[in-house]
C-alpha cells in the first residue's frame, strides 16, 4: 500500500525537509558545499511529458514504477541511487530490491550493499570496451563459464526484510545450460535438465521465495556433462506484490555515454524488467580527458534515446549534467558545453533534464567539496558523503517537479534558466595547503582501497590489460610509472 495518498504532503514534506538532512548527518550545510538549490528540480520542456511523469507516481497504488539509472563508476557502486531508492521507498512504497551483479567475476569493485564471491574460471566483458566478446545484459556486464562445477554468491551487507519475493535471474537458457541449484539462505532451489529443456530459448528464469535474504549462491551441478556452457546478466530482486518503486542502479565503470548502444541484451531484459523512467547519468568519461565535446556524442545520444524509446514508447528519459571536475590539475571547462548539449537534446526530444552541473555549485565549486570531505582528492570522483548527497538532491528534484505539476497542472515547461560561466577565468589547481586542507571529518574509505596486481601474460599488451580492468590506458600507464607501452611476460602491474 502506499505510504503518501496525494501531493499534498509531498508539498509540505519538501518545505519542511528539503534543507535539514545534510546538517543531520555532518553538521555541513547546503551553502557550505556551494549547492544552488534554485536547480534542485527535474526540467520538462513539454504538457505530455509532464503528465506522465505525474501519472507514473499517481498509479503508484495498483502498478510498480521501475526506474533504470544507467552511469559509470558512481553508479556501479550504487552510493547515489541507494540514498535515492531509500527515499523513494519510503514516500511511497517498495516494490524489490532491483537488479544485483557478481561484479567479483567481472574483477570489479562491488555495490556497497553486498559482496560476491566465485569458484571456477570465468569470462567476463563490460559496456565500455568497444567489442565486447560476450554479449552484455542490462547490468553493462555480462559473465559466462564452461566449468560445470563453477559457483557464484552473494552476500548482503545488511538483510533483505523478510518478504514475499519473486527473482528473474537473467541467463541464456540453452542445450548447453548445466543444471544448477540456487540456494536463499535455508532454501534450495533446483534447476533439472528437464526444466531447462521446458524453458528453452527463454531470457530467464523465476524463483518464488518467502523469507529474509542474507545470502544468495548459485552453484552449477551438471557432474555428467562436459560440454556445458552458463551465460549469466544478474538477478532481479523484486517483492512479489504488484505495486511499489522499483531502482534498478545499472553502471559500470569507466562507462562513456555510447556504451549503453553496447548492451545486445537491452531490448530483451527492458522487455522483462520493463522501465518506466531512464536516467543516463554520463559525461565525465566522454569529456575528462580531452576537455571537449567529441562531434559523434550528440548522435549518440539521439541514437540512445531512439533505442530506448524502440523498446518502450512510454518511457520517460533523463539526460543529466555532470558535476564540476578537474583533471591533471586543470579545470574541465567542457562540463559546461556539455551541460548545454544534454539540455538542448532533452528540449529536441522530450526528454526530462537534470542540472546536476549547477545544482551542486557551478564551476570551480568541487574543490570545497573535497575541502570539507566530499570529493575525493582527484577531484573527479565524490566521497561516499558525496554520493549520498546527490542521490538525495535527485530524489528532492523529482519531488519538487511533482510538487510543482500538481500545483501547474496546465503548464507546459518547468525550468531555470543555466548559470552564465562567460567571464570563467580558466586557472589550474595547485595542490597548495591553501588549496586543499584535510576533510573536517573521517571520510569512508572507498570501496576498492586494496591494490589489485596483475601478471603479464605471453600475448597481453598494455591497451588490453587496460580494457580488460576497466581503466584507460593513460591511467594504466600513471600508476605503473610507465612512460611507453612496452611490456614483458612476468611484469607485474598495478590495476587499481
Amino acid at each position: 500500500m502506499k505510504k503518501i495518498p496525494h501531493f499534498t504532503f509531498f508539498f509540505l514534506f519538501t518545505v519542511l525537509s528539503i534543507n535539514s538532512y545534510i546538517t543531520a548527518q555532518t553538521e555541513v550545510s547546503l551553502s557550505d558545499l556551494k549547492i544552488d538549490t534554485l536547480y534542485r528540480q527535474i526540467n520538462y520542456y513539454n504538457l505530455e511529458t509532464a503528465k506522465k511523469l505525474k501519472q507514473y507516481f499517481d498509479q503508484l497504488d495498483s502498478s510498480k514504477l521501475v526506474f533504470f539509472h544507467f552511469g559509470g563508476s558512481h553508479i556501479q557502486a550504487e552510493i547515489p541511487t541507494s540514498k535515492a531508492r531509500e527515499n523513494f521507498i519510503q514516500t511511497f512504497s517498495d516494490g524489490g530490491r532491483g537488479m544485483i551483479f557478481p561484479y567479483n567475476v567481472a574483477k570489479t569493485y562491488s555495490s556497497i550493499n553486498y559482496t560476491t564471491y566465485h569458484t571456477g574460471n570465468w569470462s567476463f566483458a563490460k559496456s565500455f570496451q568497444t567489442n565486447p566478446k560476450i554479449p552484455l545484459g542490462v547490468c553493462g556486464m555480462a559473465v559466462n563459464t564452461s566449468e560445470n562445477n563453477a559457483s557464484i554468491q552473494f552476500n548482503f551487507k545488511k538483510p533483505l526484510l523478510n518478504q514475499s519475493y519473486k527473482l528473474l535471474l537473467l541467463l541464456e537458457v540453452d542445450s548447453l545450460t548445466p543444471e544448477f541449484s540456487v540456494k536463499l539462505d535455508s532454501a534450495t532451489y533446483f534447476f533439472s535438465k528437464q526444466q531447462l529443456i521446458q524453458h528453452k530459448d527463454e531470457n530467464y528464469l523465476e524463483i518464488y521465495y518467502t523469507g529474509a535474504i542474507n545470502h544468495l549462491k548459485i552453484t552449477l551441478s551438471d557432474s555428467n556433462r562436459t560440454n556445458v556452457h552458463f551465460q549469466f546478466y544478474g538477478i532481479d530482486v523484486e517483492l512479489n506484490k504488484p505495486n511499489g518503486i522499483v531502482y534498478h542502479s545499472l553502471g559500470v565503470g569507466a562507462a562513456p555515454f555510447r556504451s549503453v548502444l553496447n548492451i545486445a541484451k537491452l531490448e530483451e531484459h527492458a522487455k522483462i524488467l520493463q522501465p518506466d523512467v531512464i536516467l543516463l547519468d554520463f559525461g565525465t568519461n566522454d569529456i575528462l580527458y580531452k576537455n571537449q565535446i567529441d562531434t559523434q556524442l550528440a548522435s549518440q545520444v539521439e541514437e540512445t534515446i531512439l533505442k530506448l524509446r524502440k523498446i518502450n514508447p512510454d518511457v520517460l528519459i533523463v539526460l543529466t549534467s555532470t558535476q564540476d571536475l578537474y583533471y591533471k590539475k586543470k579545470l574541465v571547462t567542457a562540463t559546461i558545453a556539455f551541460r548545454d548539449l544534454m539540455d538542448s537534446l532533452a528540449k529536441k526530444n522530450h526528454c526530462l533534464f537534470w542540472n546536476w552541473l549547477d545544482l551542486s555549485g557551478g564551476i570551480e565549486t568541487i574543490k570545497k567539496w573535497h575541502q570539507l570531505g566530499y570529493a575525493q582528492k582527484d577531484l573527479i570522483h565524490l566521497t561516499m558523503n558525496g554520493y549520498k548527497v546527490k542521490g538525495q538532491l535527485l530524489y528532492e528534484s523529482f519531488i519538487k517537479t511533482l510538487n510543482y505539476i500538481k500545483l501547474h497542472p496546465n503548464q507546459d515547461q518547468y525550468a531555470v534558466a543555466m548559470k552564465s560561466y562567460d567571464k570563467l577565468e580558466v586557472s589550474s589547481f595547485e595542490n597548495k595547503e591553501t588549496d586543499l586542507k584535510e576533510p573536517k571529518e573521517s571520510v569512508t574509505q572507498e570501496l576498492n582501497s586494496t591494490p589489485i596486481y596483475y601478471t603479464v601474460k605471453d600475448g597481453d599488451t598494455l591497451s588490453d590489460i587496460a580494457e580488460k580492468n576497466g581503466i584507460s590506458l593513460l591511467k594504466l600507464k600513471e600508476m605503473n610509472h610507465l612512460k611507453k607501452n612496452i611490456i614483458k611476460k612476468g611484469q607485474i602491474l598495478k590495476i587499481n
